[in-house]
């Protein structure tokens, strides 16, 4: 008898889907978010914008300089839907400079405040507002690229799924989870509250099947030193997306873990941030 495919009971489950289970000291990663995002403010200050009226429907756009036509990647971030910010989330945007890419990171507010559909329904809002006025920002809506780590990966995926005005031209997404249902077995679930209704409702794996659009091509990438269960989620959403005609390249990522992993995205010394640039056609 087990609790969830072949995991044995709750206390296993709980820890696949605990990623601070393999790392020694996550309140030093989580320190770096903070410090690297403080010196890339003060590098290039963005200009922050409200896509709704709620406070915590903000976005944080870093124009890169002698800004013109050029692609921009948009950030949702992670925190499993209950923890961190955009704040946090600003330190890739000195690396997208370097190769002429303006950067966005998205805030969608958190449980238990938002629900699941809430914030679904904000990272939505967000891209189809970046649309809209992005041109009078400086942004090219035609060369929109969006990514998301661990919750965020799962939140960009919903939002990939979306029928937009211009389509998306990519999708990275970063040991991301895209079938909820295991959560629903989780501490995780304490805050978000989610039914069972809402993980079949908001799993993308469950979803990709059913939506009538051309999905982009999509780059998934898990760290080395991640659970097996974060690993499995990866391939299924890739295999996924393969199966609806996506170009898809999946890649785990020697040495990193599922926190430091997105400290490479943009960066060309690094596997997954040549990768990253690749995507956005700066290799």
């Amino acid at each position: 008898m087990t609790i969830y495919r072949d995991i044995a009971d709750k206390a296993e489950l709980e820890r696949e889907y605990s990623p601070s289970s393999c790392v020694d000291d996550l309140s030093a990663l989580l320190v770096q978010y903070g410090d690297r995002s403080v010196a890339a403010r003060s590098a290039a200050a963005p200009a922050t914008f409200s896509y709704g009226s709620d406070p915590a429907e903000r976005i944080d756009i870093f124009l890169a300089p002698e800004s013109a036509s050029k692609p921009t990647v948009i950030y949702i971030h992670g925190g499993y839907w209950q923890e961190l910010s955009k704040d946090e989330h600003s330190f890739p945007a000195p690396a997208f400079h370097r190769h002429g890419v303006n950067y966005a990171a998205v805030n969608y507010g958190l449980a238990p405040q938002a629900t699941m559909a809430e914030m679904i329904d904000r990272c939505r809002r967000a891209i189809a507002w970046l649309m809209d006025e992005g041109p009078a920002i400086g942004l090219d809506p035609a060369a929109f690229h969006l990514a998301g780590c661990s919750a965020g990966g799962h939140l960009a995926a919903m939002t990939s799924l979306t029928p937009f005005p211009m389509p998306l031209c990519s999708l990275t997404l970063m040991s991301g989870v895209f079938d909820l249902r295991p959560i629903l077995l989780t501490y995780v679930n304490d805050a978000i509250g989610m039914s069972a209704e809402d993980a079949l409702r908001f799993s993308p794996l469950l979803l990709v099947d059913t939506v009538d659009l051309a999905l982009p091509p999509a780059l998934l990438v898990w760290g080395e030193n991640e659970t097996a269960e974060f690993k499995r989620q990866s391939r299924d959403f890739a295999a996924a997306l393969a199966r609806r005609g996506a170009s898809v390249a999946q890649h785990e990522i020697a040495g990193r873990n599922h926190f430091d992993l997105i400290f490479d995205l943009g960066d060309e010394t690094s596997e997954f941030g040549r990768l990253s640039l690749e995507m956005l056609g700066r290799d």
